[in-house]
């Protein structure tokens, strides 16, 4: 598969107001390397969203600048999974003709899309998922499964994953985690995800931690787990020790801040 590199050379954020300038992030820099899994953590309001659309450009810097390496030239293919998935799912679409539209963007017809929309689902484990059904018939946890199936509909180079997990029980969770990780090693996105829960960034090869009002990267933690990734190992001495030593540092920020 094709690999992607990210590099963000001191990038910073800014949003004008009516009378007032935020600046959001400030001297951000990061290599995220082909096929890494990286995941960012920080406050709310400290950027991380605006960070992530910024990388795939859907925003723009307001200095410094963002780029995506690509082996072999080829244009990039993006899957994004947006915080609130619920929304982003089009109401008057099936499961499969929501599944189906990056591959409608690209030209695919309607009866092409419907096969790799269900060979996908398949793949994936998703065989309960109502293929025929709308997204106001579906529960939180089936609708986070058609959106991640949407961004995977046509092979990311890059999978952006703002929140995957947010408000689903722990059984969902589990599940997603499980399809992630072996989607991963099957496939080697390079992949970026947001997440405020500890237990959730075992599946990162690193994490960045986003602090600060501009944000920029407080610390780097590196989680030499073995792929591949498995849920039981958050149960584990070396996953113990990682998260630990982000909590310690973590702890040491906000003391600093009181």
């Amino acid at each position: 598969m094709t690999m992607v590199e990210m590099t963000v050379d001191r990038l910073g954020k800014s949003f004008e107001g009516n009378s007032t300038t935020e600046e959001v992030l400030r001297d951000v820099s990061v290599v995220v390397r082909p096929a890494e899994v990286v995941a960012i953590r920080g406050d709310n309001g400290t950027g991380k969203t605006t960070l992530l659309n910024i990388m795939v450009g859907i925003e723009a810097p307001t200095t410094g600048t963002a780029r995506c390496t690509v082996e072999g030239g080829d244009s990039v293919r993006v899957g994004y999974v947006q915080q609130d998935y619920t929304s982003s799912l089009l109401p008057w679409l099936d499961v499969l003709d929501n599944i189906g539209i990056p591959l409608q963007l690209r030209g695919a017809n309607k009866a092409e899309r419907g096969i790799r929309a269900n060979q996908l689902l398949d793949s994936l484990g998703f065989n309960m998922l109502p293929r025929d059904a709308y997204p106001h018939q579906l529960s939180g946890g089936q609708k986070q499964r058609v959106a991640l199936a949407r961004a995977l509909i046509h092979h990311p180079h890059l999978l952006i994953l703002d929140e995957p997990f947010a408000n689903l029980d722990a059984h969902t969770i589990r599940d997603l985690q499980q399809t992630l990780s072996r989607l991963h090693e099957d496939q080697r996105p390079t992949v970026l995800f947001v997440s405020h829960d500890l237990d959730q960034v075992f599946l990162a090869d690193r994490v960045l931690l986003l602090h600060g009002s501009p944000a920029n990267i407080a610390a780097e933690f590196s989680v030499p787990l073995p792929r591949p990734r498995s849920r039981e190992m958050i149960l584990g001495g070396e996953y113990a020790e990682v998260r630990s030593e982000i909590l310690a540092f973590e702890e040491m920020l906000y003391a600093k801040t009181r």
